[in-house]
């Protein structure tokens, strides 16, 4: 079961409240690459693609 809550100690409470064994979970902020128009258009072997 995944419940959300606005801030852990809500959720620790809920979680007590019913007698559930609990664990917090934090999120993992993704590292976003920055791109550039011309990546679409580069020509390496991981990105080559037949357009025949």
């Amino acid at each position: 079961m995944k419940v959300e809550f606005h801030t852990e100690e809500d959720a620790i409470a809920f979680c007590e409240k019913n007698g559930w064994k609990w664990y917090v979970q934090k999120q993992k902020e993704k590292e976003m690459k920055p791109k550039s128009y011309g990546v679409n258009f580069s020509w390496n072997k991981r990105t080559r693609v037949s357009t025949k």
